[in-house]
């Protein structure tokens, strides 16, 4: 019998608000087993394509029960919502979750929850791309894309590297994310492949590929299978926005496809202030965006809550760029597509990895 299956869970608590982001499915497929290591066996995940409902309860530290209202997701079973609640009825202790859409009167319980407190932490995050930039994954050919589904993440080698400089910018309280163009059932694959090697996180943003392949209902297109740009910008600024506009940014990539494009023209309006139509101009005509007429107005509408999110401070932005020995000369040397990009360049950490 299917039953409902909470994946993806985020859920940041301050003082005044909570922000939830997770994903639920309807299966009968037991989701913590020992299979999921590798991505293949997550594929089912891949099926779900229908709106639910999830009822919220939200209980303070008393057990009294502060907050219940119940929630539609996309058509893809996502859920991203915020809630505040009342200050004398004190902080969110927990969450109970239930999901309400399969019949009437008939309310599925989906867990229990403890939201994460961000009132010291969001001082400071790091986001770090996965492939590339943490393993070294190859994905040219059917073959290759066939073996990566089929294998565990560590038997592809591990960028000793970048996992040194996550693992200190975390020591350092830095909040870490997962930010990756892989598949969405990746996530506990990735999961378990992060926790073996210490890096102790489940804030993982994956793309979901049915997303792309539904012509009518989603953000994305088919052609962002491969362009990465309103993937990664739509998601960093979902991350800020569950954070509360960091203070102290890094962000991790690589130097194979965009990351230095995507990452800098974020750099552009939260730390270099630029008005958010010129950097819309400008990068909406690059191969790394490739945007369709859908995406031209929710990718401006994304650069303006950008703006508005940091308009009340000036965060620092770092960036990490990972290259091969024999091709760091070729990445840093290569000419950024727009001046105010190329501009900034100088400010980007190469390293051989």
């Amino acid at each position: 019998m299917d039953r409902p299956v909470v994946f993806n869970f985020l859920c940041f608590r301050d003082s005044f608000k909570v922000s939830l982001r997770c994903s639920v499915i309807y299966t009968h497929k037991d989701f913590q087993s020992d299979r999921t290591a590798v991505p293949l066996h997550q594929i089912w995940q891949m099926k779900s394509d229908k709106e639910l409902s999830l009822r919220v309860k939200a209980f303070n530290q008393n057990d009294e029960m502060i907050y219940d209202h119940t929630h539609q997701s996309d058509s893809f079973g996502h859920f991203s919502l915020k809630f505040k609640t009342n200050d004398n009825q004190g902080k969110v202790s927990y969450l109970k979750l239930y999901e309400t859409s399969q019949k009437a009167g008939i309310e599925c319980y989906v867990g229990s929850f403890i939201p994460e407190n961000i009132d010291f932490k969001t001082q400071r995050i790091i986001v770090s791309d996965f492939d590339k930039t943490l393993v070294d994954t190859k994905y040219s050919t059917l073959r290759e894309v066939y073996k990566s589904m089929s294998s565990p993440i560590d038997s592809f080698p591990s960028i000793k590297t970048s996992i040194d400089i996550l693992t200190s910018r975390i020591n350092e309280d830095y909040l870490p994310f997962i930010l990756s163009a892989s598949p969405h059932f990746y996530e506990k694959p990735i999961r378990d492949w992060l926790y073996a090697n210490k890096i102790f996180t489940n804030r993982i943003f994956l793309k979901d590929y049915r997303d792309a392949f539904s012509f009518f209902k989603g953000e994305l297109a088919m052609k962002d299978l491969k362009a990465q740009g309103f993937y990664k910008l739509n998601s960093l600024v979902e991350i800020f926005l569950l954070t509360g506009a960091p203070k102290q940014i890094i962000l991790m990539g690589d130097g194979f496809e965009a990351d230095s494009i995507i990452y800098l023209t974020l750099r552009s309006i939260i730390t270099e202030k630029m008005d958010p139509i010129d950097v819309w101009e400008s990068v909406r005509k690059i191969d790394a965006f490739k945007l369709t007429s859908k995406q031209n107005a929710l990718f401006l509408n994304k650069l303006y809550r950008l703006q508005a999110l940091f308009s009340t401070h000036k965060a620092y932005m770092s960036i990490y760029i990972r290259s091969p020995k024999n091709q760091m000369e070729q990445i840093k040397s290569r000419v950024l597509p727009c001046p105010f990009l190329e501009k900034q360049k100088g400010i980007i950490n190469f390293f051989e990895a």
